[in-house]
């Protein structure tokens, strides 16, 4: 499971099919991201880094759950989550099991 790590990742999809490669059959990797647009990186790392993380803007859920498929994992579910007059803030919850 990672909360506001697969953003952070200079590679994301190499880090996927590792998670997958250390779980269990039957194991999940769960994962959250802010939705595509969110400026997460350059907000938190500035531009100059920001810009040079895959998902420092965030993710467009099919490109999460096109990564977590090539990584290995079946029966993949995403989640959007947002509150109520903050849907600027929109996160994405994304598990899938390997099996």
């Amino acid at each position: 499971m990672s909360r506001h790590v697969i953003w952070t990742l200079a590679d994301p999809f190499k880090a996927s099919k590792e998670w997958v490669r250390v779980i269990k059959p039957g194991g999940m990797v769960i994962t959250d991201i802010p939705h595509q647009g969110s400026d997460s990186g350059k907000h938190h790392y500035g531009d100059e880094i920001g810009k040079k993380l895959p998902f420092g803007d965030g993710a467009d859920p099919e490109e999460i759950i096109s990564m977590f498929k090539e990584a290995g994992l079946a029966n993949i579910n995403l989640k959007l989550l947002e509150k109520q007059g903050e849907q600027h803030r929109k996160t994405l919850l994304i598990y899938g099991t390997k099996m």
